[in-house]
């Protein structure tokens, strides 16, 4: 009848009080490396897409660049006067350069020669001595050098092998002379697809705050500080407001972002307000587009992916030609993007809660159709406020919000229905919707959060909720935070 005694260490067991856990399994742990070794850190469509504000914000200082369809097409020696801008540019920022190729000198010595590069051929990626070789040219930390090109089992290997960032790009042409090289191309989508879904695969939901609370007391900015009063309410994720502007140095913002990821908090980016995707005014339209380059540029410094934007009014104009202009901008911003590096970012679309803003449930459905990365934000509270208190009331919430949730899932069809963003409030209204954000206290106006969190917890669904309550967000969304958990 006494306890069993613990097995000696060297059977692998560890001991917790009276439970014994067996240690992770040979194949997990396998799966676990190979996933960090070949998953992409970072995706750029091109090379020239690589801007030295981004290698700043993350204390890159050199480059080792690979060739074949990263610098030229494979096998060209065609530099194209974009690349050599690129490389003038980095030059100028004070970036160090050398090139690390599997192919032979033969090929690459014309190469290097005409951009004036030193040159590794032979590199054997994605073993490492070419990497070796380079760094101990570039006289950098590991940490501070990072591998440019376009293999995942070659270059983004060779990387993880040895410890430095990797900077993926996708393909520069689709015409691979190799056999090898094309045999390796078939494998790659999966852990391009892996890196898309990185971040965003919690099994639960987040909660977390838009922007401080009143009770946070810290006047200057302090990282360290904003981490650990967002983690003190018991809340993983933070999203930073950028109503009036992107104002936020990058390397203020990769400093926030390494806090935040100490204590597993996920953040997220508010675009500027100035956006407006349906204006009659071109400028407007593409001023947008530019808005939110600009925050995903900061929400990649910050280590995110999600930028929440309002997508305008219909003004003068019916919905039906208010929408159709925000279509054609948000196609034109989702090519932007990818041109610009940020492939990876997750746009947005808000339900907004004034009755003349576009922003319905169809309409940013209507917007997420554009491409299968963009996903909802769902204010509940905007929703709430533009039906005027009849969507989510008291006595009809939870039948509203399975209804709300299975739209979500037949529409999307994927894991946007799962993952997606919200935001949730008390918000008081008049006849033309949204008037002000109340807090948890203000129970005169709705929507109620309970059965919400009943919902989620019933269907597995795990979403991201930002509170964005009246200066108590902190507070209210430890209050979402603690409900949910009590289920």
């Amino acid at each position: 009848g006494g306890m069993r005694a613990p097995r000696p260490a060297s059977c692998g067991l560890c001991i917790v009080g009276r439970h014994a856990l067996m240690p992770p399994q040979p194949t997990a742990i396998l799966k676990k490396v190979t996933s960090m070794i070949l998953t992409p850190e970072y995706i750029f469509k091109k090379i020239e897409c690589i801007h030295p504000d981004f290698l700043a914000a993350h204390g890159i200082r050199a480059l080792v660049l690979d060739v074949d369809n990263t610098l030229t097409g494979d096998n060209s020696q065609v530099l194209e006067p974009s690349v050599q801008a690129w490389l003038d540019e980095m030059r100028a920022a004070g970036i160090s350069l050398t090139i690390v190729s599997n192919n032979t000198a033969k090929r690459v010595r014309p190469f290097a020669e005409r951009v004036g590069l030193a040159w590794v051929p032979l590199a054997c990626k994605p073993f490492t001595i070419g990497l070796r070789v380079a760094r101990r040219r570039l006289g950098c930390k590991k940490s501070e050098m990072a591998m440019v090109g376009d293999q995942i089992f070659a270059d983004r290997m060779a990387a993880g092998l040895y410890g430095c960032p990797c900077l993926y790009l996708m393909p520069r042409t689709s015409h691979d002379k190799n056999k090898f090289v094309l045999l390796k191309r078939k494998f790659e989508p999966y852990w391009i697809d892996k890196y898309y879904q990185k971040g965003c695969m919690n099994d639960t939901p987040r909660f977390g705050t838009a922007g401080l609370a009143d009770s946070y007391t810290v006047k200057k900015f302090d990282p360290a500080a904003i981490a650990a009063y967002t983690a003190g309410f018991g809340l993983t994720a933070f999203e930073y407001q950028c109503g009036r502007g992107v104002r936020l140095a990058h390397d203020k913002a990769a400093a926030l972002g390494a806090a935040c990821a100490e204590r597993n908090i996920a953040l997220s980016v508010h675009a500027p307000y100035y956006i407006s995707m349906s204006s009659l005014e071109e400028d407007k339209r593409l001023h947008s587009i530019d808005y939110l380059l600009q925050s995903c540029a900061l929400v990649k410094a910050l280590g995110g992916r999600r930028v929440i934007f309002h997508s305008g009014s219909c003004g003068k104009q019916s919905r039906e030609a208010a929408l159709e202009k925000a279509l054609d901008t948000m196609k034109r911003a989702v090519k932007a993007c990818d041109e610009a590096g940020y492939g990876d970012c997750i746009l947005c679309p808000e339900t907004m809660g004034k009755v003349n803003q576009l922003g319905t449930l169809d309409e940013v459905l209507a917007l997420c159709a554009v491409d299968s990365r963009i996903t909802p934000c769902i204010d509940f509270g905007h929703l709430y406020a533009r039906s005027c208190g009849t969507q989510f009331a008291e006595t009809t919430a939870a039948a509203d919000y399975a209804a709300l949730l299975d739209t979500l899932a037949e529409r999307l069809g994927d894991d946007r229905a799962v993952h997606f963003h919200a935001h949730f409030s008390r918000i008081a209204y008049t006849k033309g919707g949204e008037k002000c954000h109340l807090t948890f206290a203000d129970t005169a106006f709705g929507p109620p959060h309970l059965p919400l969190l009943q919902l989620l917890k019933a269907r597995g669904l795990a979403p991201t909720i930002i509170c964005e309550s009246a200066g108590t967000q902190a507070e209210d969304a430890a209050a979402l935070a603690q409900g949910y958990a009590a289920l």
